[in-house]
């Protein structure tokens, strides 16, 4: 996330509006479902989907361009380095992120200066993901003041004064 939004300040125009939304996939526009379905079969209405919105400079018009900007050292042909520093790494990170924990990423724009949207959609967990169930005893008083609520802070989280030693 912190990529995307940060690409949308980089590539907007001073005081264009950035708009970030998370939403249940099922909630999300008929065309944007149908491209998530596309996109991953497998997407249900537990998945999430975000989106980051800008005005800034746009993408190219074909989808094998837009779809190359997820690939490393790959930047979009109108936003030259000598304008926009970056290696063209930013987007490709955001697409591994993304693909390891099972989702799809994928941009929309209409065309150069007419903004562009970043789409992402995560399953509720990644695959292979398997919660752990806790022990009873992790479990037990933990709300009732119980033994488990009643544990006292290693020093790690003791409190320290300015030069990092215990207080006296």
């Amino acid at each position: 996330m912190t990529n995307l939004l940060g690409n949308a300040v980089k590539y907007s125009p001073d005081g264009g509006a950035i708009e970030l939304r998370i939403e249940r996939a099922q909630d999300a526009a008929p065309a944007t479902r149908l491209e998530m379905r596309r996109r991953t079969p497998e997407v249900s209405a537990s998945w999430v989907h975000l989106t980051v919105r800008d005005e800034g400079i746009g993408l190219p018009a074909s989808e094998e361009e837009r779809e190359a900007l997820f690939e490393p050292f790959n930047r979009g042909e109108n936003a030259p380095a000598e304008r926009f520093s970056g290696f063209g790494l930013g987007l490709y990170i955001c697409a591994e992120i993304v693909r390891r924990h099972g989702g799809t990423i994928w941009a929309e724009s209409a065309g150069p200066y007419q903004g562009t949207t970043f789409h992402v959609a995560l399953p509720p967990s990644p695959p292979g993901f398997v919660a752990p169930v806790p022990s009873e005893t992790e479990t037990s008083g933990s709300m009732d003041g119980g033994p488990a609520a009643r544990r006292e802070a290693p020093d790690a989280v003791a409190p320290r004064s300015a030069a990092g030693t215990p207080p006296e």
